[in-house]
């Protein structure tokens, strides 16, 4: 039987790791190549390895400093397996692209099993509205594959979308939800402001193999 998994890193130093589109477009590539059954081929011609029989994908949400994903690991070590792959090599190609060479997260990420299928619809509203302004609106989250407007196969939205009733439940708790989470990030955040956003940093070093935390 599989699990559900909520998975999130967050950059070092708050640090901008996906500072543009197409570095967050970058990242979800990285998850694609392995989850698509599309047939994707690297430089060297060779498909790179499919995962869909051990994870599948159920929602994510990908910010400047950090990234949520929700994950149905289907087999033990699914997630491990697929986010060492995805976050060696996007590693690799934001010092590349930003000529750096050091570890670019706090550590290599954070994880936590879902408690039933409240918890699991609660997850997924709280990915869909972490973008603190745009909430589930926010272009590099799942919410628009969830509500029709964008298909991705390599996505399960229809297993989301089946903890709730219908598409409409889904989109009145997710909007709800973003409600909740933005009043309530308003008022720490009167408590506690945000410090300057850090510049990305050149510097040396080793990127670390992603292992969970526990």
């Amino acid at each position: 039987m599989g699990q559900v998994v909520h998975v999130w890193g967050h950059a070092i130093d708050d640090m901008h790791v996906f500072p543009e589109r197409r570095d967050k477009r970058e990242f979800l590539d990285r998850i694609e190549r392995h989850l698509s059954p599309r047939k994707i081929l690297d430089t060297n011609y060779r498909p790179y390895r499919k995962l869909r029989d051990e994870v599948e994908l159920l929602a994510f949400c990908i910010l400047d400093n950090h990234f949520h994903l929700l994950i149905f690991q289907k087999a033990e070590g699914g997630v491990i397996s697929l986010m060492k792959s995805v976050l060696t090599s996007y590693g690799r190609y934001f010092n590349e692209t930003h000529g750096r060479r050091a570890q670019i997260f706090e550590s290599p990420y954070s994880a936590r099993a879902a408690d039933g299928h409240d918890d699991i619809r609660h997850l997924i509203s709280y990915v869909h509205t972490n973008h603190e302004v745009l909430g589930p609106n926010y272009e590099f989250s799942s919410h628009r594959e969830y509500m029709g407007m964008r298909e991705s196969d390599w996505l399960a939205s229809g297993i989301g979308l089946r903890l709730f009733d219908s598409k409409d439940a889904y989109q009145q708790v997710v909007f709800t939800k973003w409600e909740e989470i933005r009043t309530r990030k308003i008022e720490n955040r009167a408590k506690n402001p945000l410090p300057p956003s850090r510049p990305i940093k050149r510097g040396r070093g080793s990127h670390i193999l992603p292992q969970p935390n526990k």
